[in-house]
């Protein structure tokens, strides 16, 4: 375990230097508009649709980058602005090592099932350098405005953000990236995607999107780093998955606390469809007048097998509560079953209850921490399981620990501590962490985020 700590402190150094270097070339105190610049970092949830740019022709492509002054394309979207449209992204990277050695993909299964996409130990992941390029809706015909997003990412997290038919073959395996490597199940480590492809089309209080784009439901998605605790993902995102779905969404902004949605898509994952079957999907959020208060309802309900005969049915609840001005309580719910999928062919169904609490020290440093129940009642959602039976029932537990310092606006470093354990809900062998020979597992990460 100290040669653990000592390869994290080693690596800390290593992204430190790097970051500081580039901080002693830059010069300070360039005025400009801060308002008007993409900031990601600045709520991780903020639509790419928001950013604008502004022009540094006069300076060095890399002065105000590390005072937060500009991102990396804002001269690019200074030029781009006549045009309505604008470039943004953001890079996401880190380590990670494990209280055990479990054997890394593909020869294992790393630190699965828990973490999520921050699967590998003791090793470093580039997760994700992920680019959008936007247009902010135009004047198009009849009172709509017709704008548009495209993302693009490459890194290791491609494999869970591939799609049946575009990415990926009618088996998810792999069709734009390498079949063969050293990633999961073997295939390729790193590897490009496409998430986002879709037109948006707005008119008064009414948005229409239409395309590839990701769903509304869950808390912790791919685009919203701010509430990842510990630089990991919850059982509920990783197995739970709403992700990204090729289809239609309306939203409806019925007043200023309560926006009204609902669309359809052709199977989670999937842009071209396996059953020809669409699932349905709604819901509501809601904030208080004061904005302390946040609430959010969503389901999604379909057949997505290849028969199209098992119906699957989610839900996902967010609530959020100011509690104070620098404490924040949220809680995440999702519930779902699956006909036909459980043990003797019964419905499989799950349940999770995710708590977050988020404290702001000062401008710089956030501390928080979360702790999850996942009930996998059916025993197929949480794999891979080493050693385990094709359906093992049992809740799964994790609690992490975390802190966030703000080094720019730009520029975030993440450390985190992270407790699993799993309780079979009947004779179970050993495992499934550190490869099928425990029942708990402890993870220790660093990472780093940084808008471009």
């Amino acid at each position: 375990m100290i040669l653990r700590i000592r390869f994290l402190l080693l690596m800390s150094c290593c992204l430190l230097t790097a970051t500081n270097l580039l901080r002693a070339q830059s010069p300070s105190d360039i005025p400009c508009d801060a308002d008007c610049l993409p900031k990601l970092s600045e709520e991780l949830k903020a639509d790419p649709m928001d950013c604008c740019g502004t022009g540094y022709e006069q300076e060095t492509w890399w002065a105000g980058l590390m005072e937060g002054k500009k991102t990396l394309f804002s001269g690019l979207n200074e030029q781009l602005k006549p045009l309505g449209i604008s470039v943004g992204g953001y890079m996401l990277h880190g380590v990670n090592t494990t209280s055990d050695d479990p054997t890394n993909p593909p020869s294992g299964f790393g630190n699965l099932p828990a973490a999520g996409l921050v699967y590998r130990s003791d090793d470093y992941q580039l997760n994700r350098i992920l680019l959008s390029a936007s247009r902010k809706p135009q004047p198009f015909i009849g009172g709509w405005n017709l704008g548009g997003v495209v993302t693009m990412m490459y890194g290791s997290d491609y494999f869970a953000l591939q799609s049946r038919g575009l990415e990926a073959e009618g088996d998810f395996s792999n069709n734009w990236n390498s079949d063969s490597g050293s990633g999961l199940l073997g295939r390729a480590l790193m590897g490009v995607a496409m998430p986002n492809l879709y037109a948006l089309a707005v008119k008064d209080d009414v948005s229409v999107k239409l395309g590839h784009f990701f769903h509304p439901g869950g808390l912790e998605q791919f685009e919203s780093l701010g509430t990842g605790i510990a630089y990991s993902a919850t059982y509920s995102s990783s197995f739970v998955a709403f992700r990204f779905v090729t289809g239609m969404e309306t939203e409806w902004k019925a007043n200023e606390q309560t926006t009204v949605l609902g669309g359809f898509h052709r199977g989670r994952r999937n842009w071209g469809d396996n059953n020809n079957h669409l699932n349905g999907f709604g819901g509501f959020r809601w904030k208080s007048c004061d904005k302390k208060t946040e609430f959010a309802y969503i389901m999604d309900i379909g057949a997505e097998d290849n028969a199209g005969n098992n119906q699957q049915y989610v839900q996902s609840i967010v609530a959020s509560q100011k509690l104070a001005d620098k404490l924040t309580y949220m809680i995440h719910s999702d519930y779902g079953y699956v006909e036909n999928e459980g043990i003797n062919r019964s419905s499989a169904q799950f349940l999770s209850f995710v708590n977050y609490i988020f404290y702001d020290l000062n401008k710089k440093w956030v501390v928080g921490c979360r702790y999850e129940v996942f009930d996998d009642m059916g025993g197929t959602r949480v794999i891979p399981r080493p050693g385990f039976p094709a359906q093992a029932p049992g809740i799964w537990q994790q609690f992490a620990i975390g802190a966030v310092y703000k080094m720019t606006p730009d520029v975030w470093l993440r450390w985190g501590l992270r407790w699993d354990w799993f309780n079979p809900d009947g004779p179970a062998p050993a495992g499934p962490f550190n490869e099928g020979k425990k029942r708990d597992q402890t993870m220790l990460f660093m990472a780093m985020q940084i808008t471009l």
